[in-house]
């Protein structure tokens, strides 16, 4: 995918079973927002744990967006991440 700030990779992850429930989708929601205001409250560890480090690594440059399939129903989770060039920059 290549966008106007260049090049990035979409990652897509999916399942086909009840989805996220609406506390759980806020949750997720209020963790991504406050990693980037460096607070961090890891309430659960998978998911906590991918928003923590995809701040850290990407300096926030990484999007993270959780949401439920409207057609086929399941969990959906979207990576975003900046292509680099090099590991060294």
């Amino acid at each position: 995918m290549q966008g106007d700030n260049g090049d990035k990779l979409l990652l897509t992850v999916a399942d086909n079973g009840p989805g996220f429930s609406a506390e759980t989708l806020v949750r997720l929601t209020q963790e991504q927002a406050d990693s980037h205001a460096h607070q961090y409250r890891h309430n659960q560890v998978g998911l906590s744990n991918l928003i923590y480090r995809l701040h850290i690594f990407y300096a926030g440059e990484a999007k993270i967006t959780f949401f439920n399939d409207p057609v086929a129903g399941g969990a959906v989770v979207e990576v975003l991440l900046p292509l680099q060039d090099s590991l060294d920059t």
